[in-house]
């Protein structure tokens, strides 16, 4: 699996985990990783459909916006796949990503 797959994959996901907010917009997870709407919005939907991540629809003034939002199922399943690769690696994962992980 490639970085860019992987990164598209779970990368919704893992910036409402990394910013530790309530929500987080589409535009910000993005940027951040570097992707284009359309291969946010298809992952954020099988997030979504596996039961990780809300999507909610709204507007900001005349815009129109996207936010997702971590569920618990999501937090749980993140924080298990943290544990996992904390096994595999034999120590604690660092709290802030890798720079060439954004």
């Amino acid at each position: 699996m490639s970085a860019h797959h992987r990164r598209a994959r779970t990368g919704p996901g893992r910036q409402a985990v990394r910013e530790r907010a309530p929500k987080t917009c589409r535009p910000s997870v993005r940027d951040s990783l570097g992707l284009s709407d359309s291969v946010v919005s298809k992952h954020a939907s099988a997030l979504e459909t596996a039961g990780y991540v809300e999507i909610r629809k709204g507007y900001v003034g005349n815009r129109p916006r996207t936010w997702f939002e971590l569920t618990r199922q999501g937090r749980r399943a993140f924080d298990e796949y943290v544990a996992t690769l904390q096994q595999i690696v034999g120590r604690p994962l660092a709290d802030t990503p890798a720079e060439n992980d954004r």
